[in-house]
């Protein structure tokens, strides 16, 4: 169902990675400021392939009652430049909920890339795959991606305190969430 993937917004294309994008997203998660507010820090290009082939492999296994993790390509529609990622998931500290993630390369900073790629994602995610509820967790200190949260529509709904070690990245993090019935009431 995921394996040939594509949506499109005003201004982006969202789909699914190719082998081609190997190196042009190994490019944008390589950059410190880019993977300062995610648990994995920048990886070698023999690293980072393992995962990006985990994420190819995804595609056909995932379903929409089971998503284990569900990678895209951001892309700026008139360059077809790979711009970042969006996605949706397992939540890492509970795998009972889906999460929202996304990320974009520095220079597609400030444009508002990440809100629309998510915006319509959120969207699949209710509208298609009939997701019940989807969440999003930031760390405090990374304020663009809160906003980017919250112009979605995503509530806040507490801080998360109390993780086990092995998840201490993820102490702190400020947890939001949305119903699929709030969605619609916001989106009429």
């Amino acid at each position: 169902m995921f394996d040939d993937f594509k949506m499109e917004t005003e201004r982006l294309v969202i789909e699914t990675f190719t082998p081609d994008d190997l190196e042009d997203f190994h490019a944008i998660v390589s950059n410190k400021e880019v993977t300062r507010y995610i648990p994995e820090d920048p990886m070698t290009l023999e690293k980072f392939t393992e995962i990006f082939n985990f994420l190819l492999e995804r595609y056909k296994k995932n379903t929409p009652e089971n998503i284990v993790r569900f990678s895209l390509a951001v892309r700026e529609k008139e360059t077809r430049r790979l711009a970042g990622w969006v996605g949706l998931g397992q939540l890492e500290i509970n795998h009972e909920e889906i999460e929202i993630y996304y990320g974009m390369g520095r220079e597609s900073w400030g444009r508002g890339y990440a809100t629309e790629a998510a915006r319509e994602l959120l969207r699949y995610g209710f509208e298609n795959l009939k997701l019940e509820r989807i969440v999003a967790i930031v760390l405090p200190d990374n304020p663009a991606s809160i906003r980017v949260v919250e112009k979605i529509g995503l509530k806040f709904v507490r801080d998360i305190t109390g993780l086990p070690e092995e998840k201490k990245f993820f102490e702190g993090v400020k947890y939001f969430a949305l119903t699929r019935s709030e969605f619609s009431e916001i989106t009429g």
